[in-house]
């Protein structure tokens, strides 16, 4: 906004950045037809778009206003210079967005497949592959985490006879059969606190 009183601007607003709009808009080839019409009749006039002094367009089609004022009424209007879509920045935006999303993605992914690696490499290391009862090793270490804490428990020890039998005149394939079907029948027989494990050869 100007005021200016015998067409010298004497007050702008924002002043920051205008500071060049100062002067007398009847030498300015642009503004003089203008300033003239409403000097000789008295009455608001609005023109351009036209390049502002300090730089940039105004006003111009875009946003359009009306405003009443007391000896008339005022017409508003305005729009950013590239327009107010810019499609390189809109496509900049949604680029950058694109890679962001396919970051969180593929993290998210590494993430949830790490923890389901850790998870199936403590399984495997404490399971045997073949029964998927628990090894010895979980055994030794569930045996000497009981007996620190002090809980009282009972272990009940199961050995299968002839069973080097089976596998030298059946196979080994006969004898991996047997297995599983075993501790299936004798897991089927725990409570869910019980525990049952391979202690032979995995």
């Amino acid at each position: 906004m100007q005021l200016a009183p015998d067409g010298i601007v004497t007050y702008v607003y924002p002043l920051e950045g205008n500071e060049k709009a100062f002067g007398n808009i009847f030498e300015s080839p642009e503004r003089r037809a203008e300033a003239e019409y409403a000097r000789d009749t008295g009455k608001m006039t609005l023109a351009g778009p036209y390049e502002l002094s300090q730089e940039g367009m105004g006003p111009g089609p875009g946003i359009v206003d009306e405003i009443s004022v007391p000896n008339g009424t005022w017409f508003f209007s305005m729009q950013p210079k590239t327009g107010w879509i810019s499609w390189e920045n809109t496509i900049l935006e949604l680029m950058i967005a694109i890679v962001i999303d396919t970051l969180l993605i593929l993290l998210t992914y590494g993430g949830i497949t790490i923890l389901q690696q850790k998870r199936r490499m403590k399984e495997l290391a404490n399971t045997d592959s073949l029964t998927g009862l628990y090894n010895v090793r979980y055994f030794m270490s569930t045996i000497k985490r009981i007996i620190e804490r002090q809980h009282p428990f009972g272990v009940l020890y199961l050995d299968l006879d002839k069973f080097k039998e089976v596998n030298d005149r059946y196979r080994h394939d006969i004898g991996d059969k047997l297995l599983i079907e075993v501790s299936s029948r004798i897991r089927s027989c725990l409570r869910k606190e019980d525990l049952l494990f391979r202690i032979g050869e995995t």
